[in-house]
């Protein structure tokens, strides 16, 4: 029986593509976690994959339309089939498939189309936003898409320099 490789997994061509959200993925790829403890029982792995691409609207009209969980299903059900098709191993053993959409992110954040990090496109250049305006004294900004690539780290680090303007508005040493 062929092992699961470790992480990562190279991507690889999908024997029939998956339609979701009027996007067609003709190929995936599987991170592995199984050198991470914790991440599952022992003698389980962790397997993720990622879909690229923009179906918040698909997703948000579903939920509406009270059709989000079996669109899930069905999602679910594709994926669960290619990875047993790749690893037959997998068949009849998988036990949990969890999927996070744009409506998951949006619920345990509340950004903005559940949007996580910025993007650019292409041959836009990287930027950083400013911290404050120069013509309102006391405002500050700080949040996950202040500057690219966006995410925790950048709201970790943009709150940080508010919290610096503060203290040396008030002059209060920042510890």
């Amino acid at each position: 029986m062929t092992k699961i490789p470790q992480t990562p997994i190279p991507a690889w061509e999908l024997e029939q593509p998956i339609n979701f959200a009027g996007k067609t993925l003709t190929e995936i790829y599987l991170n592995n976690y199984i050198r991470y403890e914790g991440y599952a029982p022992k003698g389980f792995c962790t397997l993720i994959t990622a879909t690229m691409g923009d179906t918040y609207d698909f997703k948000k009209k579903a939920k509406e339309e009270d059709r989000y969980e079996t669109k899930k299903r069905l999602l679910t059900d594709q994926i669960n089939r290619v990875i047993c098709n790749k690893f037959p191993q997998a068949e009849g053993n998988v036990e949990v498939i969890d999927i996070a959409t744009q409506l998951t992110y949006e619920r345990y954040t509340g950004a903005y189309h559940s949007s996580w990090m910025s993007v650019n496109g292409p041959e836009v250049k990287m930027k950083a936003y400013p911290g404050f305006l120069k013509k309102i004294k006391g405002l500050y900004f700080a949040g996950h898409r202040t500057m690219s690539p966006g995410g925790l780290p950048v709201a970790v680090f943009t709150g940080r320099q508010a919290a610096q303007l503060v203290c040396c508005q008030f002059d209060v040493a920042f510890n």
